[in-house]
């Protein structure tokens, strides 16, 4: 038998070749299907055993089921042109014509009234009371926000709140019926199977499924109007992630929320198997403040902070590596007197910190006034110290940004056509920290020509206001009247320093 079974192999190969000699080419390759149509048959009668797959498929379809009528898709509306897929710096068209464009004379100074989409997004149903949860960058700029249901209704939402720290953002809608995700606020572990849902790409109340990669990532990514950095716990999943799914539900396999898709790592902008989502702890956190008080309170210890290094270690004589470097106060530190640059704050309330981002979110996370107690690293030894607590300055965005009204509109485009400047632009509409107005056309021979102002002249402000935003501009034009003289701060290009002109503004 053991003879048999070593030779086996090669009997298989001689009485291949003989079949292939004796009946041809045509008849062993029968032989071969014939044999490959009885290992598919096996396999599906495998298939058709295996109930944990079956069951897998079935517990799939069931978390649809369960998530798909709390999800939403979010489209939102700005006035202006279309939005153009313009490079970052590019300036946005805003007062006046297109350059690409010859509108009809009753239609050029409207063509900015117009309510165009400008973007879209994903969201979920937070509570019976038509609140709605989305990313801040999803609604950032939104004059008008629809929101979109699985069986095809579509609701105009109130923005009623947003952290732009956190990206998050509460909406609220009114006369639907509803119906709630459920939240589960447990942290989420390597390996965990999730689902991603929302409408990325056009590809509306789609789901992908991963795993969760890794918990507690930074990715450096949010910042406010004022440049401090937010506050950053994502979870990193596999689940495929793409433009359109920010803001959706990051659920486990039963169906409960557990994150917000919120961001990618791509090169080429789309899913890469790097997806990012917000914890949903932080989100209720965050949300039921915003519903409490329609805004977010942070504490605020003042300091510029540095995790530590292995020189730093040496140098200080620390310990260990455990703790936070002061690096330098800022101007109103609450901790001015008390703290010092160069010292390391080892713990706050008797709990150890490791690194700045364990230090930021335990400073943020408690009321303005509060003692703080800290044990700081100074002069080689262990001191206590308490600090009582500052409010984080111009925390956030509570309402959506106000639009001024078509009358006024037209008011401004009319006086500065007037004055010769007949199209403006936003430099960087879409971001709020570096929004400014460029002037892109002027018309030979016209006062604003003459007073020196060409293509690409920043406007900084107008009768001592600043003037960087389409709204700005337009509330101070609102009250300019024929015969008026205009005082405008502006920076030539190329310029380093800005200057002041005078516009009077013609009667006719």
């Amino acid at each position: 038998m053991g003879q048999f079974r070593s030779y086996g192999p090669s009997l298989v190969l001689i009485i291949a070749a003989l079949a292939v000699m004796l009946l041809g080419p045509a008849a062993a390759r029968q032989i071969a299907h014939a044999h490959e149509a009885e290992r598919i048959v096996l396999a599906r009668e495998s298939l058709a055993n295996a109930s944990v797959l079956t069951e897998l498929s079935e517990a799939f379809t069931r978390v649809s089921e369960v998530v798909k009528p709390s999800v939403v898709k979010i489209s939102v509306f700005a006035r202006g042109l279309p939005a153009q897929p313009n490079m970052p710096g590019t300036p946005e068209w805003f007062f006046g014509p297109r350059p690409d464009q010859n509108p009809e004379p009753d239609n050029e100074y409207r063509q900015y009234d117009r309510l165009r989409p400008i973007g879209t997004g994903s969201g979920w149903v937070y509570d019976e009371h038509g609140h709605i949860i989305t990313n801040h960058h999803v609604v950032a700029n939104a004059e008008e926000i629809r929101v979109e249901f699985a069986d095809g209704t579509s609701v105009v939402a109130e923005q009623i709140g947003t952290d732009p720290r956190t990206d998050i953002a509460v909406l609220r809608l009114e006369g639907h019926d509803l119906f709630p995700a459920r939240i589960n606020t447990s942290e989420v572990r390597q390996g965990e199977i999730v689902f991603a849902f929302g409408s990325p790409l056009g590809f509306d109340f789609s789901m992908s499924q991963g795993i969760v990669s890794a918990t507690d990532r930074s990715l450096g990514i949010l910042r406010d109007r004022q440049g401090y950095t937010g506050y950053e716990d994502f979870i990193q999943t596999d689940a495929a992630i793409n433009r359109g799914n920010s803001g959706g539900p990051l659920t486990n396999v039963y169906g409960e929320v557990v994150g917000m898709n919120t961001a990618i790592a791509s090169r080429s902008g789309g899913s890469n198997g790097l997806g990012f989502a917000i914890p949903s702890a932080m989100i209720v956190e965050i949300v039921d403040e915003i519903l409490e008080s329609g805004r977010v309170s942070r504490g605020f210890l003042g300091v510029r902070i540095a995790d530590l290094n292995n020189r730093m270690v040496r140098a200080y004589g620390l310990p260990d590596d455990q703790g936070v470097y002061v690096d330098s106060l800022i101007d109103g530190s609450p901790a001015r007197g008390v703290l010092r640059p160069e010292d390391v704050i080892l713990e706050v309330n008797n709990q150890p910190v490791t690194d700045s981002d364990e230090l930021r979110f335990a400073i943020a996370r408690m009321e303005a006034g509060t003692d703080v107690n800290l044990t700081v690293w100074r002069n080689g030894e262990a001191v206590e110290l308490t600090v009582t607590l500052g409010e984080l300055p111009d925390n956030n965005t509570t309402v959506a940004r106000r639009t001024a009204e078509p009358e006024q509109q037209d008011h401004a485009a009319e006086t500065l056509r007037k004055l010769g400047i007949e199209r403006l632009s936003v430099l960087n509409p879409r971001n709020n920290n570096d929004t400014a107005i460029i002037v892109t056309d002027v018309r030979d021979g016209s006062i604003a020509a003459a007073e020196g102002i060409i293509r690409g002249t920043r406007i900084l402000q107008i009768q001592g206001q600043d003037a960087t935003t389409p709204e700005q501009v337009t509330d101070i034009m609102e009250s300019i009247q024929p015969g008026d003289v205009i005082r405008v701060r502006i920076r030539e290009p190329r310029a380093t320093t800005s200057r002041m002109v005078f516009l009077e503004v013609p009667r006719e």
